[in-house]
Parts: structure tokens; sequence; C-alpha cells
């Protein structure tokens, strides 16, 4: 299962450790994130990430990655993948799982 990240945005934090760390790479974020967790965990922990750095959103569990890690991620693997076309497919075929249960 593939394990994807986003393009760099800027993007300023409240929480002091993340505004902190923001500063450092000019507030510059992605997304690292997968349909298969052990997957996600797997690649972050490949990335030297801290299981506590994860991000258990309901709908988009993930991990932010500064422009650093970003590349790492790449070059272990990652897909680069629009944020906004992986939602928009998964909330298009929601229907479609709900209908087979």
């Amino acid at each position: 299962m593939p394990v994807y990240v986003d393009g760099l945005r800027v993007h300023r934090s409240r929480s002091e450790p993340a505004r902190s760390a923001g500063e450092r790479f000019g507030h510059r974020w992605c997304h690292l994130w997968s349909n298969d967790l052990d997957a996600l965990h797997a690649m972050a922990e490949g990335l030297g990430m801290h299981r506590d750095w994860f991000q258990d959103r309901p709908g988009f569990p993930h991990y932010d990655l500064p422009p650093f890690r970003r590349e790492a991620a790449l070059a272990l693997g990652a897909v680069e993948y629009s944020l906004k076309a992986w939602l928009r497919e998964r909330r298009g075929s929601a229907p479609t799982q709900r209908s087979r249960a």
C-alpha cells in the first residue's frame, strides 16, 4: 500500500513546539499519509519520526513533515500526490463502500 506526501505549503502553527520547528523551515510543511496505518508508521519510523508526532485525525490520520523529511520520504518510496484529490476520491468512494455493507 503506498504512502503519500503532498506539496509543501506555508502553515503557521499555534502550538509552541510546531511553531518553533516551523521557524527553522520557513513554516513550510506537507503531510505524510496512507490508507494503511502500518505502512504509514513504518515510513515515519524510517524517517526518524516519533510516534507521538502522529496526528490521528478522523478521516485523515497523518504526520506533518518539514521539507527535509519530505525529500527523505520520496527517496524511501513515498508517492507525491495531491491531498485534495485523495480526499475527493475518498468522499467519492464512501457511498460505494457503505452500499456493500
